[in-house]
């Protein structure tokens, strides 16, 4: 529960597009219709209130939250359900979603 989102399972290796929820500063400079290197997309068994959805996956048929923000008391969690597979810690796109997110999470 404390970050908002559960999983009990993931999908294939395969990639996963991504499709950002709106205009975050953690997710405004992913390309549209970006891609992920062949990784698995984990299901949302269940969702807590108060989560705000940053980014969708889609494996397929098959659509999930990857990454979401939660208070929690005076704080804020990102989620996130990426970076599983060693190609995604190589792909700038990647690496620039990290550094944004991280970015707006220590913003004054």
């Amino acid at each position: 529960d404390f970050t908002g989102v559960a999983s009990t399972k993931h999908g294939p290796m395969k990639p996963i597009t991504l499709t950002a929820k709106g205009d975050h500063p953690a997710t405004r400079r992913l390309p549209a219709g970006y891609s992920t290197e062949k990784t698995e997309l984990y299901n949302n068994h269940y969702i807590t209130e108060g989560v705000e959805p940053l980014l969708y996956g889609k494996q397929g048929k098959t659509e999930a939250i990857v990454m979401w923000r939660v208070q929690r008391g005076d704080g804020q969690i990102v989620g996130l359900t990426l970076g599983h597979a060693q190609p995604e810690w190589s792909d700038p796109a990647f690496l620039q979603l990290l550094t944004d997110t991280v970015d707006w999470l220590a913003r004054p």
